[in-house]
């Protein structure tokens, strides 16, 4: 059975709008309320992986990689700012001083692993996955 997300598919067709317009609504769901950052990329991952459905059909296991490499991305970067979490790859080798610490190092370390990972996955919705990050803050 394809799974498809019909309230996201003619929406995502213009993805340039995610520049201007909260994510959530350009997603045709509303977000939960107080949503994680790390919540609101699964959303753009999921919107992106509609996308990748509806031009390639149904591919589990392909699929299933993008979204590991996704969240594994994100977990590690927030990871080295987390004074007890251990990476999947390299451990506690990549934190971060004490120091550095704070939320906002968090978030930032959080969205580029994220666009980093579906740029890579995604290398044709470049334009897409950059909208995306400004609408959720950018970069540092």
């Amino acid at each position: 059975m394809t799974t498809t997300w019909p309230t996201r598919r003619g929406v995502l067709k213009g993805i340039g709008a995610l520049a201007v317009a909260p994510l959530h609504k350009m997603l045709g769901e509303p977000a939960a309320p107080g949503a994680s950052l790390a919540y609101r990329w699964l959303d753009v991952a999921q919107a992106f992986t509609a996308l990748d459905v509806d031009a390639h059909g149904a591919r589990p296991t392909v699929l299933a990689r993008t979204l590991a490499i996704f969240a594994t991305s994100m977990f590690d970067a927030w990871a080295a700012y987390d004074a007890r979490a251990v990476g999947t790859r390299l451990g506690g080798a990549l934190r971060r001083p004490l120091a550095e610490h704070t939320d906002a190092n968090k978030a930032r370390a959080i969205s580029a692993a994220a666009h980093a990972a579906l740029v890579y996955v995604y290398p044709e919705s470049v334009g897409g996955l950059d909208a995306a990050l400004a609408a959720l803050g950018g970069m540092p």
